[in-house]
């Protein structure tokens, strides 16, 4: 009751060789995925495709606990690209690509690239859980920004924030360093 365990899952065919397992439960999140899954391989599995061009390979294990996520570790590497992210603003993030490696309880990005609207961002840099929090360390460069989606964004975070405060869920705190590099900002009508 409340868990989800998959102890093995092997997916193979012509061009597809992957294992994996994964726990779900309350308190904790574990997945362990090594091999590779082709666009054709992902397209006969899921009967909704929403990444119909999307591959993915590697090598990596995470074992997350969300109630003391500092004690959380990711082990290896995993590299795709074109997948959809569904998220706050109405257009979907498109990661078109991306390279990442963990270890301990360090993440890395070592390239990822993504497309919002017309937007495009390059992103590397990494992550580290300490017992200050979320310790980042990131390089994002991108074609330009509008001051109004990061708004929209920014008040609904804020919303959440609260709802989730008041639910007692995690409140992690967040700190480090973020360099900016875009062509351009856009605030209301000025550019």
């Amino acid at each position: 009751r409340g868990e989800l365990m998959i102890r093995s899952l092997l997916i193979q065919d012509e061009g597809s060789h992957a294992s994996g397992i994964l726990s779900l439960s309350e308190k904790t999140v574990g997945i362990e995925f090594a091999g590779n899954l082709t666009q054709k391989t992902l397209n006969r599995l899921l009967v909704k495709n929403e990444f119909p061009s999307a591959w993915i390979k590697g090598d990596l294990k995470a074992y997350i606990l969300r109630d003391q996520p500092m004690k959380s570790t990711v082990q290896g590497r995993l590299m795709g690209q074109d997948f959809i992210w569904v998220w706050k603003l109405k257009d979907p993030l498109k990661i078109n690509n991306f390279s990442l490696s963990g270890q301990g309880n360090r993440v890395r990005v070592e390239s990822a690239t993504l497309t919002c609207r017309d937007s495009r961002m390059a992103l590397e840099g990494g992550v580290d859980l300490s017992d200050a929090g979320l310790l980042f360390d990131m390089d994002i460069s991108s074609d330009g920004w509008d001051w109004g989606d990061i708004k929209k964004v920014m008040e609904q975070d804020k919303k959440k924030g609260d709802a989730e405060q008041s639910e007692g869920l995690w409140n992690l705190p967040v700190q480090g360093v973020v360099r900016v590099k875009s062509e351009f900002l856009k605030y209301e009508r000025f550019t």
